[in-house]
């Protein structure tokens, strides 16, 4: 399934999309550290 997705779907999206979930993590891990503080 992997494999068929990568065919389909061009390295360029799915590392920008990769990126954009990265950042979407980091961004709800922040927001987890500063409830948590507050």
């Amino acid at each position: 399934m992997r494999k068929k997705r990568e065919e389909i779907a061009p390295p360029e999206a799915t590392q920008r999309l990769r990126a954009i979930w990265d950042a979407k993590k980091r961004d709800l891990k922040l927001t987890q550290e500063i409830a948590a503080d507050l």
